[in-house]
Protein backbone atom coordinates (compact mmCIF):
# COMPACT_ATOMS: atom_id res chain seq x y z
CA UNK A 1 0.00 0.00 0.00
CA UNK A 2 2.88 2.36 0.77
CA UNK A 3 4.42 4.29 3.66
CA UNK A 4 3.85 1.50 6.19
CA UNK A 5 5.47 2.45 9.52
CA UNK A 6 8.71 0.77 10.58
CA UNK A 7 8.80 0.22 14.33
CA UNK A 8 11.58 -0.34 16.86
CA UNK A 9 10.38 -1.25 20.35
CA UNK A 10 6.82 -0.41 19.22
CA UNK A 11 7.85 3.16 18.33
CA UNK A 12 7.72 4.41 14.71
CA UNK A 13 11.19 5.22 13.37
CA UNK A 14 10.62 5.30 9.61
CA UNK A 15 8.45 4.11 6.75
CA UNK A 16 8.52 1.63 3.88
CA UNK A 17 9.19 3.11 0.44
CA UNK A 18 8.74 -0.08 -1.60
CA UNK A 19 8.34 -3.81 -1.04
CA UNK A 20 8.02 -7.04 -2.98
CA UNK A 21 9.14 -10.63 -3.34
CA UNK A 22 12.90 -11.15 -3.78
CA UNK A 23 13.16 -14.21 -5.99
CA UNK A 24 16.95 -14.49 -5.64
CA UNK A 25 16.77 -14.48 -1.82
CA UNK A 26 13.40 -16.24 -1.56
CA UNK A 27 12.05 -13.70 0.94
CA UNK A 28 10.00 -10.56 1.00
CA UNK A 29 12.08 -7.39 0.79
CA UNK A 30 11.07 -3.97 2.04
CA UNK A 31 13.12 -0.84 1.43
CA UNK A 32 12.53 1.84 4.03
CA UNK A 33 13.66 5.21 5.27
CA UNK A 34 15.14 4.54 8.73
CA UNK A 35 17.71 6.31 10.93
CA UNK A 36 21.35 5.59 10.01
CA UNK A 37 22.16 4.67 13.59
CA UNK A 38 20.06 1.49 13.40
CA UNK A 39 22.62 -1.27 13.04
CA UNK A 40 22.71 -4.22 10.66
CA UNK A 41 21.11 -7.22 12.35
CA UNK A 42 18.61 -5.10 14.27
CA UNK A 43 15.11 -6.53 14.39
CA UNK A 44 12.31 -4.20 13.37
CA UNK A 45 8.58 -4.51 12.81
CA UNK A 46 6.47 -3.26 9.93
CA UNK A 47 2.83 -2.40 10.52
CA UNK A 48 0.78 -3.56 7.55
CA UNK A 49 -2.98 -2.92 7.63
CA UNK A 50 -4.20 -4.95 10.65
CA UNK A 51 -1.03 -6.91 11.43
CA UNK A 52 2.61 -6.46 12.38
CA UNK A 53 5.32 -8.22 10.39
CA UNK A 54 8.85 -8.94 11.59
CA UNK A 55 11.87 -7.61 9.76
CA UNK A 56 15.64 -7.50 9.96
CA UNK A 57 18.03 -4.77 8.84
CA UNK A 58 20.51 -6.28 6.38
CA UNK A 59 23.35 -5.04 4.20
CA UNK A 60 23.19 -4.92 0.45
CA UNK A 61 23.60 -6.65 -1.90
CA UNK A 62 20.93 -9.17 -1.05
CA UNK A 63 21.98 -11.53 -3.82
CA UNK A 64 25.14 -13.43 -4.76
CA UNK A 65 26.83 -11.06 -7.24
CA UNK A 66 29.79 -13.40 -7.97
CA UNK A 67 27.55 -16.42 -8.54
CA UNK A 68 29.22 -18.49 -5.81
CA UNK A 69 25.92 -19.96 -4.65
CA UNK A 70 25.08 -21.05 -8.17
CA UNK A 71 28.42 -22.86 -8.54
CA UNK A 72 28.23 -24.66 -5.17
Amino acid sequence: MGAEPVLVDDEPVGHVTSAGWGASVERSIAYAWIPRELEVGREVAIRYVDRTLGGLIVEEPLFDPRGLRLRA
